[in-house]
């Protein structure tokens, strides 16, 4: 099955949608690239993958209840662990890496697959990390557990180590602007913000005075 919703990163997506249709994926994900460069969306293109009620088709079918939940941001077996934002030194709380480790010992209540997504794990402070270790070397069956960074070397080599890894690149110029226009923006200032994003279409989108959302 397909990875729909995912802007650019062709490499990265083929590596996953390989993985899925052999029935070999990971049970924890590194995905590294710069923010706003697609990590989360393409993580959760995965999950939504992996629920689709709809089997037959080659992508996501987006119309089951599943499909919906998921692009919504409201399905049951969706964890979301991020740092405060507006925070630099913001940290996510051993509290909070604890919890989901308890809700990983009940099996999925969709009963497909559960997704752990943990954005900006840079942020996980050392006890946090550790705590995480031994569940990140072998989750309970129908889960799956995914991070993001933006430099592989901001998180402990334990981290990475139990982790697949799969690298992000910058999104072109031309793709972003793209994006921008179809989402309402005049070509000049699409094309502007694109090239002042350094890559990112989150960057981008914070740029434009509409303050559209990324969900990124």
């Amino acid at each position: 099955m397909r990875l729909s919703g995912v802007l650019g990163q062709e490499r990265a997506r083929a590596k996953l949608e390989a993985e899925l249709k052999a029935g070999r994926l990971a049970h924890a994900y590194l995905m590294v690239g710069p923010e706003g460069c697609g990590r989360g969306t393409l993580a959760l293109a995965l999950f939504q993958a992996l629920n689709c009620e709809q089997k037959e088709g080659e992508e996501p079918c987006g119309q089951c209840g599943s499909c919906r939940r998921a692009l919504a941001g409201q399905h049951e077996d969706l964890l979301v662990l991020a740092p405060p934002q507006g925070q630099a030194s913001a940290q996510i709380k051993v509290e909070e890496v604890r919890e989901v480790i308890r809700t990983l010992s009940f099996a999925p209540y969709g009963g497909g697959t559960r997704l752990v997504l943990i954005r900006e794990a840079e942020h996980l402070n050392p006890t946090s990390a550790n705590v995480l270790l031994k569940t990140l070397e072998e989750p309970p069956p129908g889960n799956l557990i995914v991070l993001t960074v933006q430099d592989a070397k901001g998180i402990l080599p334990t981290l990475v180590s139990r982790c697949r890894r799969v690298n992000l690149m910058p999104l072109p110029a031309g793709l972003i602007a793209a994006e921008l226009e179809r989402r309402g923006l005049e070509p000049a200032a699409a094309g502007l913000k694109a090239a002042m994003s350094g890559g990112s279409l989150g960057r981008a989108m914070q740029m434009d005075e509409s303050r559209l959302e990324a969900d990124l």
